[in-house]
């Protein structure tokens, strides 16, 4: 059981009549006692590491530059830059909603974060506090915004980052994920494969760096691979301009087999591995290659696992040229089952090689996870489309302020390849309480904090260590 009063006595800090006291029941001697009656505190302390470096990359100034203001000049309290900053960083700190926001906006440590209001605003309404849920949700459904131009930014964010040491390789991995929807949200519909009336976000990864250069929302029933060569053409354009000798790669599953993305990539000279689908021709392919070597195999290794490789070059009826193609047949005993898988490709490698490179295209699959499930890019309760898609955009600016955190990071750091959610309780979630002097907002954090060390680390190198970017992934 509890017991509540209002008694304020002997407690440092807001006292007196109308401070809640609750005593709980457990404890042998000391009972547990709850009162909200402290200072300005915080449990997200650790941002001022992420937000300092934002500030030394300046990614969300660069955001802030590529989305144009459409509201009257001198009513505006809070700026672009202020706005997103309130957003991205509150995404970092899990709050998933626009909604979330409302109990934020007296928060004077996210205050801080966000930057200051325009003191030059003529607005009645202006105050020093957070946007309100009304203004972050008219910045989503803002009439004329430009989802694609705001979706640009990511590579140029990524090229922000690694400019200082430019990579040698880059493997983009391209996939979607299915968003189920449970409102009225347009153009939000029913896909058969998901069983569910979804959103289809398309993502395109860099599977070296962890980072999320490329993002769309579509329908819930728009194909697999439908807006891929749209998404990859302006990524493959930047790289070429800005890293000209950066060798580059993509990786996809069957839902990418298009003509047209084989084509783009042979435009800009990018290297690619793409599943294909089977049909009669390629189960011929295997019958003639490799299906009587796989049984000869099967009776002399009946309980091993192993797999055999051809390749040859094939053209499909869409296709205007022959390419090269890698089989690979692959007995699983514990399935008891030869599985077969073709890659089409315009790679160099050998056919073991491919397959090996290939094969780590399951480094995507933590991207999304990441996206969906750490930072809920896969709950869109905006009415429209368009505010929706704005919604992705900004929580794929959150996610790769983690990945730039990593990549800055060097190799044997204890935080190199820890996801968002382990960054987030080491990075972001300390809590401290704040004391502002004439010349400084202290924050004073306990001594015990679990990650103390992490934090302080990170920290000071963000602050003052040189910024020297290395992969987090090797692809193989």
């Amino acid at each position: 059981m509890t017991e509540c009063s209002e008694s304020g006595a002997g407690v440092k800090g807001e006292s007196g009549p109308g401070v809640e006291q609750i005593t709980f029941s457990f404890g042998e001697e000391v009972k547990p006692t709850l009162r909200f009656d402290a200072g300005s505190v915080t449990c997200d302390a650790g941002l001022a590491a992420l937000r300092e470096l934002d500030e030394r990359l300046g990614l969300t100034e660069l955001a802030a530059s590529r989305i144009e203001d459409l509201r009257e000049p001198d009513m505006v309290v809070h700026p672009v830059r202020r706005l997103l900053r309130e957003t991205i960083y509150a995404y970092a700190a899990g709050y998933e909603d626009m909604n979330d926001h409302t109990p934020l906006r007296a928060d004077e440590w996210f205050r801080e974060l966000a930057g200051p209001i325009n003191m030059d605003s003529v607005n009645p309404k202006r105050h020093e506090g957070l946007a309100s849920e009304p203004t972050l949700s008219r910045l989503l459904g803002a009439r004329k915004l430009d989802t694609d131009s705001v979706g640009f930014v990511h590579v140029e964010q990524f090229g922000r980052v690694v400019e200082n040491a430019p990579p040698d390789v880059v493997t983009f991995d391209i996939d979607g994920y299915d968003a189920e929807t449970f409102g009225g949200q347009q153009l939000s519909l029913f896909n058969g494969y998901y069983d569910e009336h979804m959103y289809y976000p398309l993502t395109v990864t860099a599977a070296e760096y962890g980072f999320a250069v490329a993002a769309k929302l579509r329908p819930g029933n728009a194909a697999a691979g439908e807006g891929a060569a749209s998404l990859l053409r302006p990524l493959f354009e930047y790289m070429r301009g800005h890293f000209p000798n950066t060798r580059i790669r993509l990786r996809g599953d069957s839902g990418f087999m298009d003509p047209e993305v084989y084509r783009l990539c042979e435009e800009f000279g990018v290297e690619y591995e793409i599943r294909l689908r089977l049909n009669q021709v390629l189960k011929r392919l295997f019958e003639e290659h490799l299906v009587s070597k796989a049984k000869k195999t099967l009776r002399e290794r009946p309980g091993e696992a192993w797999a055999l490789y051809h390749e040859t070059t094939y053209k499909a009826g869409s296709w205007k040229k022959a390419r090269r193609i890698v089989m690979k047949l692959q007995h699983d005993p514990w399935k008891g089952s030869l599985e077969r898988y073709v890659i089409v490709t315009s790679s160099r490698r050998g056919k073991r090689g491919v397959w090996k490179l290939y094969e780590h295209r399951a480094q995507c699959e933590q991207r999304i996870d990441e996206l969906k499930n750490h930072l809920r890019a896969e709950k869109f309760s905006c009415c429209t489309f368009e505010a929706n898609a704005f919604k992705l955009h900004l929580v794929v600016m959150a996610h790769n302020l983690f990945a730039a955190a990593r990549v800055m990071l060097p190799a044997e750091h204890a935080l190199k390849r820890a996801t968002v959610a382990r960054l987030r309780i080491a990075l972001v979630k300390c809590a401290a309480t704040l004391r502002r002097t004439a010349r400084r907002l202290w924050m004073h954090a306990s001594r015990t904090w679990p990650y103390r060390e992490l934090l302080a680390d990170c920290s000071r190198r963000f602050v003052s260590g040189p910024l020297a970017p290395t992969p987090v992934w090797n692809t193989g």
